[in-house]
């Protein structure tokens, strides 16, 4: 088995530029996995981070979970961005549930 990298980085310290520069990498954003934007889900990612009228999923965080595993196994570098939503997942992956 090919090795795998997890690469959890800050925002704006160039996950997507990685992705968009070399082969089998993914770069995931969680935001959708957490958030529920009802009426306004079909607005952009970018737009839809700074929307007010939002609430958590109830199925927060096992359906990024589940997503993530997924592509650790496809991809050779999954990038995840850090940030305080993302002390699940640490938890997780550090209690060797992922």
């Amino acid at each position: 088995m090919k090795d795998k990298v997890l690469v959890l980085a800050y925002p704006g310290s160039g996950k997507t530029y990685i992705a968009d520069n070399y082969k089998n990498v993914s770069d995931l954003e969680f935001q959708h996995f957490r958030w529920d934007y009802g009426e306004n889900k079909n607005l952009p990612m970018e737009k839809l981070k700074g929307c007010k009228q939002k609430s958590v999923r109830p199925e927060w965080p096992e359906n990024f979970f589940k997503y993530m595993e997924e592509v650790i196994e496809t991809c050779d570098v999954t990038l995840v961005p850090m940030a305080t939503s993302i002390f699940p997942i640490l938890d997780k992956l550090s209690s060797g549930g992922g």
